[in-house]
């Protein structure tokens, strides 16, 4: 099964040294008004219209204050005007079932009465559309609930604007 020696590219010093990494994690006093500050600062509420639906990614991975970051997001998109709604960015993290996911969004917190806003977690999705940028093909999905009928009579359906920001330590990025 295994060999029984192993050969390697490069003789192995005779020795080897414990390391230990320690990592510089920034403190924030305000949690909320850091996330608050973020979002105003990364222009999307210039996009957003009043009214308009907004998917809010919300991950699972070890995001520190993670329920603080949500609300402060959440009430900032509802003081804009806007329709906000928590979809689960985590991929394969809580069984890669939408009733896993919202059971590990609850655990962690995240439920439509602690936050105030719908959850919609699906695994169905259909592509959207498609862009090109710089070298990268880009294709845009969408989950059929993301889709808001149109006010006029006839037309198709308005996607609705979403959006999800990666936490990096202190900042977002």
């Amino acid at each position: 099964m295994y060999p029984a020696r192993f050969v390697f590219p490069l003789p192995l010093p005779d020795r080897l040294l414990e390391v230990r990494q320690v990592y510089d994690y920034p403190r924030v006093a305000d949690v909320g008004g850091a996330a608050r500050a973020a979002l105003e600062a990364s222009g999307l509420l210039t996009i957003i219209q009043p009214g308009q639906s907004v998917a809010v990614g919300v991950g699972s991975r070890g995001i520190a204050n993670l329920l603080a970051i949500v609300h402060a997001v959440i009430d900032r998109l509802k003081a804009h005007g806007a329709q906000p709604f928590i979809v689960a960015a985590m991929g394969s993290h809580g069984g890669a079932t939408a009733e896993g996911q919202r059971a590990l969004l609850a655990e962690l917190g995240i439920t439509e009465a602690s936050i105030g806003c719908p959850l919609r977690i699906t695994w169905r999705c259909g592509r959207l559309a498609a862009c090109l940028t710089g070298r990268r093909y880009i294709r845009i999905f969408t989950a059929p609930p993301l889709t808001t009928p149109s006010s006029s009579a006839g037309s198709s359906p308005t996607p609705t604007f979403a959006a999800s920001w990666r936490v990096g330590r202190a900042r977002w990025q």
